[in-house]
């Protein structure tokens, strides 16, 4: 899978105004093709749960965005991080 980890400016609720940890993942086709389409999100968001689970709680996603579309990227192909923060609502 491709992940994207950002933070941006909470917007509403208890930490408004504060910055939160966003994550955006692309589950490989291989995963897709493996679990029903319904349950791919559900099934992203458990597995970045379970990795993250071990970090302090600052450091952990408060969002996790599941796309199916790629992520941009530079020539080399490194993700673009400012672009996918744009187009998930960040910075």
């Amino acid at each position: 899978a491709e992940c994207c980890v950002f933070g941006r400016v909470c917007a509403e609720g208890p930490n408004q105004g504060n910055e939160e940890v966003v994550a955006v993942v692309v589950p490989t086709q291989e995963f897709r093709d493996a679990h029903p389409q319904a349950a791919v999100t559900q099934a992203m968001r458990e597995a970045v749960e379970a990795g993250v689970a071990s970090m302090t709680a600052y450091k952990r996603p408060s969002k996790v965005h599941v796309s199916a579309d790629p992520l941009p990227k530079t020539p080399s192909r490194k993700v673009k991080r400012a672009d996918t923060a744009k187009l998930f609502g960040g910075i």
